[in-house]
């Protein structure tokens, strides 16, 4: 979070209660806030401008709108939409984990952060285009 940008800690909050602290674009727990409608192209820190945001989201996206972000990574054959963190997740079990290790039934995953370096690489995988994972 910038504080050049005018967000307070109330509205930080905010936005990330609404969006239950997840990433609006992959679903990776959220530690900044994005504006839709980047500040340089004249977007406000209105409540409805504002999202949460990873770190590589916010930081790939910079100043794009988000069909003009979505436009570059698929010219640059990355999937669109992002794959979902819990997509990303299940996809590397299925390629990398024996099938005896491999979680049955309901997912999920204690520490994010702990994989945090894997779960991102494979954000950009084309075999997972369209979240077909």
């Amino acid at each position: 979070m910038s504080r050049r940008q005018g967000i307070t800690p109330a509205v930080y909050n905010t936005v990330m209660d609404r969006g239950n602290g997840l990433c609006r674009y992959c679903e990776f727990p959220a530690s900044e806030i994005d504006h839709i409608v980047p500040v340089a192209r004249g977007g406000g820190n209105d409540l409805a401008n504002l999202v949460p945001a990873c770190r590589e989201c916010n930081s790939e996206k910079r100043d794009l709108l988000p069909e003009e972000w979505a436009d570059k990574r698929r010219a640059d054959g990355k999937p669109w939409p992002i794959p979902t963190f819990i997509q990303r997740v299940k996809f590397l079990c299925h390629w990398y984990l024996p099938a005896s290790q491999r979680h049955k039934g309901r997912f999920t995953l204690r520490e994010p952060e702990k994989f945090r370096g894997l779960v991102v690489a494979a954000r950009d995988c084309a075999e997972l285009d369209g979240g077909a994972a």
